[in-house]
């Protein structure tokens, strides 16, 4: 008996498969239909960020014109243009690095050297003017991350640290005892402290003095005895 070839018996089953009675598919019982889900967080988020950059204006990053441009909303983009082997770089927005205090910084080239540059700088620069001299530059929400123009301006130091202790991020009005356990109160606020803007603990402070003098003396111990009689205990 000779048997057919490979793939002449794979033909012969394939007709005798199209040949068979047609079967119905039914959904099997427990099993719900697969639905189509829609748009997803993320294609939401940019839907509304295309709907948001509609009105975004762009200008050139001071320094290096012809090269950046940074946005109204706090974005930056290269431009464009040729290197210095003549090979054409496209331009795209760049993607900011988050500095450990919050704020958002950009790396740029220029003429060979990289500049790591805060982008709420960059955004007051370009669409108000240079920074005044004594002047800081300030985010009116207190968001560190948000350099957008409209969260932006310049001002003094001052203004500058109390809009941080209004928007509760300054770490020294955060604090309510020393390392000591010494609460951070009047009567014990060291002066010295008080005249730069901070709360210092005055039994720390003149336990600190008395140890300095003697050696071998518990500093835990005698900053209580201090705190003991400042606060009247």
């Amino acid at each position: 008996m000779v048997l057919p070839s490979l793939p002449r018996l794979q033909i012969a089953l394939a007709d005798l498969l199209c040949q068979g009675p047609a079967v119905e598919w039914k959904q099997p019982r427990g099993v719900l239909p697969t639905l189509d889900p829609g748009p997803n967080r993320n294609t939401l988020t940019r839907r509304r960020s295309a709907v948001d950059q509609s009105n975004e204006r762009w200008l050139p990053v001071v320094g290096f014109e012809g090269v950046y441009e940074v946005s109204d909303l706090g974005r930056v983009r290269g431009v464009p243009r040729a290197n210095s082997r003549g090979d054409r770089l496209p331009g795209k927005v760049l993607r900011g690095v988050r500095h450990s205090a919050g704020y958002m910084k950009v790396h740029l080239r220029r003429e060979g050297r990289s500049h790591n540059l805060y982008v709420h700088r960059l955004v007051l620069t370009a669409f108000v003017g240079p920074c005044p001299l004594g002047m800081e530059a300030l985010h009116r929400d207190g968001d560190p991350a948000n350099g957008s123009l409209a969260n932006l301006h310049w001002g003094t130091h001052a203004e500058n640290v109390s809009d941080i202790i209004r928007h509760g991020r300054h770490l020294p009005t955060l604090v309510t005892h020393c390392k000591f356990g010494h609460r951070l109160a009047e009567p014990n606020i060291a002066a010295a402290a008080a005249r730069r803007g901070h709360r210092g603990c005055l039994a720390c402070s003149r336990a600190r003095a008395y140890v300095y003098q003697v050696d071998g003396l518990d500093f835990k111990q005698i900053s209580d005895r201090y705190y003991a009689e400042i606060m009247g205990a």
